[in-house]
């Protein structure tokens, strides 16, 4: 049974067809729809923007529009349809046939991914991803107003760009050892700004994994901690010349 749902309608929007797969998919039979205006089942949000879509397709035969919208379904929750309209400008027909798929999954999914990306995006933390080798593939709006540098300045670039000169360089053999292997590294690194002002962060790298359990990308979560270190110092300076 094909997944697609086809539907012929009239310059109107009544429904004149449908596949057996409407049932499948939008559960009602294809003799409840036929008859019925197809229009009356878009959501409200929608409708608007689906009539002058289909009006453009119904005026301009041979060309084939596509439109993604809500469909009312049986049980009263919605679908997210995306179909294919087109006029085949028939002599003595001028019927629209529609072809039509369920896609709510990859809309949610999208719309999770969107959500996501939303809350990285807004983060009070640095959130930094790069390929295996190191160079950055992404970094959220915290790390440019931390760090100074725009998005030319870092993408493809590597993290070394941040380094200060003042970590051992074992700190890094170990950072590398421990992510490569597939495990958390977390550490304290002493970095540089674009402006030369050297700052404290709380790192957490973590490697990110595909379906084979192959390392793809690292993700780094970064805190500034330079208040933390420096009220500490100050503290330990304090106990230092009390004592």
């Amino acid at each position: 049974l094909s997944t697609d749902i086809i539907t012929v309608l009239t310059p109107e929007g009544t429904i004149l067809f449908e596949s057996d797969s409407v049932e499948l998919i939008l559960g009602y039979t294809k003799d409840e729809l036929i008859g019925l205006n197809a229009f009356s089942f878009i959501h409200k949000d929608d409708f608007n923007k689906v009539l002058g879509e289909f009006e453009i397709g119904f005026k301009n035969p041979g060309t084939s529009i596509i439109s993604q919208y809500r469909f009312r379904k049986a049980n009263g929750s919605y679908a997210y349809l995306e179909s294919t309209g087109t006029n085949f400008n028939i002599p003595y027909n001028s019927n629209v046939v529609i072809i039509s798929r369920d896609v709510s999954a990859r809309i949610e999914s999208e719309k999770r991914l969107n959500r996501l990306t939303a809350a990285v995006e807004q983060s009070s933390n640095t959130v930094v991803i790069t390929d295996t080798n190191g160079n950055i593939e992404y970094v959220n709006k915290k790390f440019f107003d931390l760090t100074g540098y725009n998005k030319e300045e870092v993408i493809g670039k590597n993290p070394s760009v941040l380094h200060s000169g003042e970590t051992p360089g074992e700190v890094y053999k170990d950072m590398w050892t421990t992510i490569l292997t597939g495990k958390v590294w977390e550490g304290e690194l002493r970095n540089r700004k674009k402006s030369g002002e050297l700052y404290w962060e709380r790192i957490k790298i973590t490697p990110v994994v595909d379906e084979n359990d192959s390392i793809t990308n690292f993700i780094a979560i970064k805190d500034d901690i330079s208040k933390e270190k420096f009220t500490n110092e100050k503290l330990e300076q304090s106990l230092h010349e009390k004592e």
